[in-house]
């Protein structure tokens, strides 16, 4: 991810590069929850997106409502938070 950010665009990956590194890691993750032998690489990424899918379905169950940020404390002299908005009006 920090190849994309780089301030030389000639550095940055193309977008048919970043396609093909996400589905490698697409690919790591199904084969990790396969009964399939995987490589090295295969099973270390497999685990981070397994540990982040548990993350991503356990994020908010620590007492935040809608629209809140699991943690987050407000700077005593800020006037504002910044918060979702609701467009479901629309």
């Amino acid at each position: 991810m920090k190849q994309c950010w780089d301030a030389n665009p000639e550095k940055r990956p193309t977008a048919q590069q970043v396609r093909e590194i996400i589905f490698e890691w697409h690919t790591a993750y199904v084969l990790y929850r396969s009964d399939k032998p995987l490589t090295k690489e295969q099973e270390e990424f497999g685990k981070i997106f397994a540990a982040a899918e548990e993350y991503r379905l356990n994020i908010g169950h620590g007492g935040a409502g809608k629209g809140q940020i699991v943690g987050f404390a407000k700077h005593p002299e800020a006037w504002t938070v910044s918060r979702l908005l609701d467009f479901s009006f629309l």
